[in-house]
Formats: C-alpha cells, structure tokens, sequence
C-alpha cells in the first residue's frame, strides 16, 4: 500500500480556523489605525487652513477694514483661500477687524 502525501480535512480546517482567529483579532486595530491616520491628516489641513486664514488676512489689512471672511463651501460665495487641500473639506472662518478668530468651522464628508 502506498502512502499518501497531502494535508488531511482536518488540517486544512484548523489552519483556516486559526487564519480566521487572526484576522478577527488583527481587524480592529487596523482600522483603528486607519481611522486615526484620518482624523491626523483632518487636524493637519485644519492647522493648515488656520494658518493661509491669519496670513490672508495680514495681506488684505492693508486694503480692505472690517471683518473678513474666507471660505470654501458648495453653496457660499466668499473668498477662497489659495491653498491645496482635499476638495470635500469645506471650511468658515470669519476675522474680525483686530484680527481675532470669531468663527471657524470646517467639515469633511
């Protein structure tokens, strides 16, 4: 009689219980890492946008007085700031005439 070479039914099933095992315990954390990787690069493009806000605002001081607005929206027609950032994230910041923040609102699908 010859002797079989391969993997029994029962091998096969307990390694693909364990492959199993593995991707629920692996799963969570690697999308808790996905979701902070996005809520990271999120702060980032705000720091980002906070900062082209003030330095805009510096540039038109010398034009323009009063409160200034610059924003990013679908529906609102204000100015834009000259940036690079992801074109979902929709942005509200509004300076008044000493330069101080009063209103800031950003939002990202």
């Amino acid at each position: 009689m010859k002797k079989r070479v391969g993997f029994t039914l029962v091998e096969l099933l307990a390694v693909i219980a364990i492959l199993a095992i593995l991707v629920i315990i692996a799963l969570p954390n690697v999308m808790g890492m996905f979701n902070n990787a996005k809520k990271s690069t999120f702060l980032t493009e705000i720091k980002k946008i906070y900062r082209g806000a003030e330095q805009e605002y510096v540039k038109d001081a010398f034009t323009t007085s009063g409160n200034k607005i610059y924003a990013k929206a679908k529906n609102k027609c204000s100015k834009e700031l000259d940036m690079s950032i992801r074109d979902d994230l929709e942005y509200f910041i509004e300076i008044n005439s000493s330069g101080k923040v009063i209103r800031f609102y950003a939002h990202d699908n």
